[in-house]
């Protein structure tokens, strides 16, 4: 019993070993007088963005959001842009548990402009080398009537960000 745990021990050891068998060194002598040798450095993925925790809509219908990208994002050739889709909870409505029919919303990066895009509400950044761009305003603008509440009360709704990349430019 003890050998077969001893050898169990000795081969799991030889197959952690860090040595690789496949890299070898290269001997300079007097047959071999030049050889090459290859460098690596790998630089990581690096960049984040901030949302804010919360955004209130003011008495005249608009609340801002700043989403800020970090400085100097590192991303790679293939995956250089960044989109942020936004996505609503309750359909784009800021509701109530009272009022569920709520009261409609929209979001842009223009005030009092169009949406983002009614079907994918995107927030984009180009993040090659020091990006051009590192902060974008979201507008969120109630887009009918407020009189139309049924009840007083804040009504709300919840807004997912999510990050991706890829090569594609921002539209």
């Amino acid at each position: 019993m003890n050998k077969k745990l001893l050898t169990g021990i000795l081969a799991s050891s030889f197959l952690l070993s860090t040595t690789n068998v496949f890299a070898t060194d290269k001997t300079l002598n007097g047959t071999t007088t030049t050889d090459t040798t290859e460098l690596t450095y790998t630089v990581s993925q690096s960049y984040s963005v901030t949302i804010p925790a919360t955004v209130t809509i003011g008495s005249g219908k608009t609340g801002t959001a700043s989403v800020v990208l970090a400085a100097h994002p590192i991303l790679s050739y293939d995956k250089r842009y960044l989109h942020i889709r936004l996505a609503s909870t309750n359909g784009w409505k800021l509701t109530t548990t009272e009022d569920t029919t709520g009261l409609a919303y929209k979001a842009g990066t223009i005030s009092g402009g169009t949406e983002i895009s009614t079907s994918s509400k995107q927030v984009e950044f180009e993040a090659v080398g020091t990006a051009s761009e590192t902060s974008k305003t979201v507008y969120f603008e109630i887009t009918g009537d407020v009189t139309s509440a049924k009840f007083a009360g804040d009504y709300k709704d919840t807004v997912t960000f999510t990050l991706t990349t890829d090569d594609n430019a921002p539209a």
